[in-house]
């Protein structure tokens, strides 16, 4: 049996209703990383917190401070530097309180272009 014009298009009609309701949903789940510009965020919370000792470009303008152009520390993975930038080292601060975790880890992705 040959189906009905009515039956062919009635999926067809409900996909505005299936539309409306995935774009629903997008709207209230956590918007990923680059979709949320939080790379724009790193390199604010960069330039307020870090640029004064690492420097604009992530060259060292302090003594001891380490320069983000040095291979061997921008090879270790995220949780390494994130630990780092939590506790402070030697003349760093530690940032926990001052930062989230999600910042710092918007300062390490803006860090990571900088190179």
């Amino acid at each position: 049996m040959k189906p009905t014009h009515c039956e062919r298009t009635a999926p067809i009609a409900r996909m505005p209703l299936i539309s409306a309701a995935i774009a629903a949903l997008l709207s209230v789940l956590p918007v990923s990383a680059p979709a949320a510009g939080l790379n724009d965020n790193g390199q604010q919370l960069y330039m307020l917190h870090c640029a004064g000792c690492h420097g604009m470009n992530g060259i060292s303008v302090v003594p001891d401070a380490k320069s983000f152009s040095r291979v061997e520390l921008m090879a270790q993975p995220d949780q390494s530097l994130l630990n780092v930038i939590r506790s402070g080292r030697n003349m760093m601060p530690s940032y926990l309180g001052i930062l989230s975790d999600q910042e710092i880890i918007s300062v390490i992705n803006y860090i990571r272009t900088l190179n």
